[in-house]
């Protein structure tokens, strides 16, 4: 059978296969049972010992129960006495199940209270797993299934929101902050602290920033992607953050639809896929595919025409924004020859053409020329510098835009 753990809606699970067509059964309370009268799916996983028995948590966002199956999926019983915001197999160990605050030997029938909770579990060697304390910003490792544990030197900067393992190497751990920074502990201490001087980006005092997701992948450790979302609004994040060399420096993944947060990745192994979890749905990223692309068209830089001329004199990378192009306000006006003005107060810039007076509103995503609200456009900041969309360019000045992935030019005509 097929499987979709769903937000909400429980499991959601096909009958079986007749010549390629998959036939759903109707779920209904009996399959997947509520828990405080919901039932969001968070952890889903087959016993690798006996794949009939199936565990998963359920319950709502914030507060889920273990539950578990004996019959490949089909019925699940709650245990409301396990609450818990993670539920796996120990892959090496019949019969062990790790919750955050418990642990069972016989496969869920009777359970012991663990001394710390659990923050995370090493994917290549299952018997050691991690705890972080947000309260005493100490962290914690131990390499015989939560039974002993050493502290680590160092201090988390902030408090642990989501907690990760080097999928190739049990002794390293990334813990994403909620000021969204990361600490990566490796051995027995602190090793480094990932921040925006790494290239991740954050919002600005309006907004509070929070890094929601981070994957490693597991072909190689070196890469990696972190995301999120705006944590006071649960609205859209700043974009895919992917670094190739460790966390040392971070780039945004141009293309990623700016309208949307990011609340999990996944690596899919040797495909050269991953896979972000959206409120809007699932983004896939080839990353290869990317990265081959920067390569051919983007080493050579971007080609930006203006008025027919080839511009070198450029400040700010342009940025891709699902079907949206971004490029750098006083770079464009200034190799226009025209002057920017910006008051910091007001966040906004100010430019004259010939008898017009464009007053560009970053802060709100206005545009009045000449005191006129035009309306809404897209306006932004990246790394410090405020953007325009080739959409305002248009819409609000008249110009002409055009935009070519394949080869990276950008053509803008007064």
């Amino acid at each position: 059978a097929m499987v979709f753990p769903c937000t909400d809606k429980g499991v959601l699970r096909t009958i079986g296969e007749i010549n390629g067509i998959h036939y759903w059964e109707n779920t209904s309370d009996r399959q997947t049972e509520r828990f405080e009268g919901a039932k969001s799916i968070g952890d889903y996983q087959t016993d690798p010992f006996d794949s009939s028995h199936v565990i998963l948590s359920a319950g709502g966002w914030s507060k889920k129960a273990f539950s578990e199956s004996w019959d490949h999926g089909e019925h699940f019983k709650v245990n409301e006495n396990i609450v818990t915001t993670l539920t796996q197999f120990n892959n090496k160990r019949q019969g062990m199940i790790y919750t955050d605050n418990h642990i069972t030997l016989d496969g869920g029938k009777t359970w012991k209270e663990l001394e710390k909770p659990i923050s995370a579990v090493s994917p290549s060697d299952n018997d050691i797993v991690y705890s972080m304390n947000s309260d005493t910003k100490k962290a914690y490792r131990s390499e015989d299934c939560a039974t002993t544990w050493t502290e680590l030197e160092g201090s988390l900067s902030s408090k642990a929101q989501t907690v990760m393992v080097d999928p190739n190497n049990p002794y390293k751990v990334y813990a994403l902050l909620s000021n969204g920074n990361v600490d990566v502990f490796e051995n027995n201490s602190l090793l480094k602290t990932i921040t925006t001087a790494n290239g991740i980006l954050s919002y600005d005092d309006k907004f509070s920033h929070t890094m929601e997701a981070m994957a490693i992948d597991p072909d190689n450790s070196d890469h990696m992607l972190l995301g999120g979302r705006n944590s006071r609004t649960a609205g859209r994040g700043l974009g895919i953050f992917e670094s190739w060399d460790g966390g040392e420096t971070w780039e945004v993944v141009m293309g990623m639809p700016g309208a949307r947060d990011i609340w999990a990745f996944g690596f899919e192994k040797g495909a050269g896929k991953a896979y972000a979890a959206t409120s809007s749905g699932t983004v896939v990223y080839e990353f290869n595919k990317y990265k081959q692309w920067k390569e051919d068209v983007l080493s050579k830089g971007f080609e930006f025409y203006i008025n027919g001329k080839r511009e070198k004199d450029i400040n700010v990378f342009p940025q891709v924004e699902g079907d949206e192009i971004y490029v750098g306000i006083r770079s464009l006006f200034e190799n226009m020859y025209h002057d920017v003005v910006w008051n910091p107060d007001k966040e906004s810039a100010t430019i004259v053409i010939d008898k017009s007076t464009y007053e560009l509103d970053v802060n709100d995503d206005k545009i009045f020329v000449n005191g006129k609200d035009m309306g809404s456009f897209n306006l932004h900041y990246y790394n410090d510098n405020a953007m325009i969309s080739l959409t305002a360019l248009r819409e609000a000045f008249g110009f002409k835009t055009g935009w070519s992935l394949t080869n990276g030019q950008i053509r803008i005509y007064e």
